[in-house]
């Protein structure tokens, strides 16, 4: 359980340098990385500790890192979710990075309906598909410009971190 409690306190870190800067800094990520290297030698000894390490903390960059060439999430958040995989030894990081989407899905669908934005982003993401699909190249979306409607995915994350780990 003290694992859950360093990794939300790197995650209420990482939440409140996005709101106040809009990025996760490498500082805090490398101090997760870190910790969760630690965490894992004393759980486990040196060899397997090590290589439970490298495959906690390895494989949510490799599931995530489509959605970050896509632009649907910043290389801050793959990290982030990378340093909390490698600290909680990668218990519960699949339902994490699914229900933090389906979060961070809703929150975007409220700010556009409240910004009477819906129709016009969502034919923009629409066309910007089919454009992937026919040039058969996967290329980053380009918002219209930093806007009032962004949503900090590590918000999203603290939700469903919360909501799997202290929520009963």
């Amino acid at each position: 359980m003290i694992a859950e409690y360093m990794a939300s306190g790197l995650l209420a870190a990482g939440v409140m340098t996005d709101l106040l800067r809009r990025r996760v800094p490498n500082q805090l990520v490398l101090l997760g990385l870190i910790t969760g290297c630690y965490l894992c030698i004393c759980r486990d000894g040196i060899p397997m500790g090590i290589s439970l390490f490298l495959k906690d903390a390895f494989w949510p960059t490799l599931l995530l890192f489509p959605f970050y060439l896509l632009g649907a999430i910043g290389a801050g958040d793959v990290k982030l979710i990378s340093a909390l995989s490698a600290m909680t030894g990668g218990y519960r990081i699949r339902d994490l990075i699914l229900i933090s989407f389906l979060i961070g899905a809703i929150l975007a669908l409220i700010r556009l309906i409240k910004e009477r934005q819906l129709f016009f982003r969502s034919g923009r993401v629409l066309a910007h598909l089919v454009h992937c699909i026919l040039s058969r190249k996967i290329s980053k979306y380009e918002p219209c410009k930093e806007s009032e409607l962004y949503v900090p995915f590590t918000v999203c994350i603290w939700i469903a971190y919360f909501l799997l780990n202290f929520w009963r």
